[in-house]
C-alpha cells in the first residue's frame, strides 16, 4: 500500500509538542512514512530556510525521518523518475535497516 498526498498537513506528536506541519508530499509506501520536497525559489525561497529547517526538524522529531528535496524543474520534466529515485531511497530504509541521521537525503 502506498500513499502521495500533496500539501498534506499532518498533525503529529513528538517529545516537543503535538503540533501540524505542511510538506510538499507526504509520502507512505510499504510501512514507511516520508517526505518529498520541491526544491525551487518559487516553492521555498531563501527567505523561508529557517522555518523549513524548523519544520524538518519538528518531522524527525515526530518519528518521520527520510525525506528529500527534489529540484522543481526535474519534478515538472521528470516526475516519474523522481518518484521512484524517492521510493527507493524509502525502500533501502525499509529492507536495510538503515536509518539517515537527517531529513536532507
Amino acid at each position: 500500500m502506498s500513499s502521495f498526498d500533496p500539501n498534506c498537513k499532518a498533525l503529529l506528536d513528538s517529545p516537543i509538542s503535538r503540533d501540524s506541519r505542511e510538506s510538499d508530499f507526504l509520502v507512505f509506501y510499504q510501512g514507511k512514512w516520508g517526505i518529498l520536497e520541491v526544491d525551487g525559489d518559487e516553492f521555498h525561497p531563501p527567505s523561508r530556510t529557517v522555518d523549513d529547517h524548523k519544520r524538518d526538524r519538528f518531522f524527525k522529531a515526530s518519528g518521520i525521518r527520510i525525506g528529500a528535496y527534489f529540484d522543481a524543474v526535474q519534478c515538472f520534466n521528470q516526475p516519474d523518475s523522481i518518484v521512484q529515485e524517492f521510493l527507493k531511497i524509502l525502500y533501502s530504509v525499509l529492507v536495510l535497516n538503515s536509518h539517515p541521521s537527517t531529513l536532507n537525503v
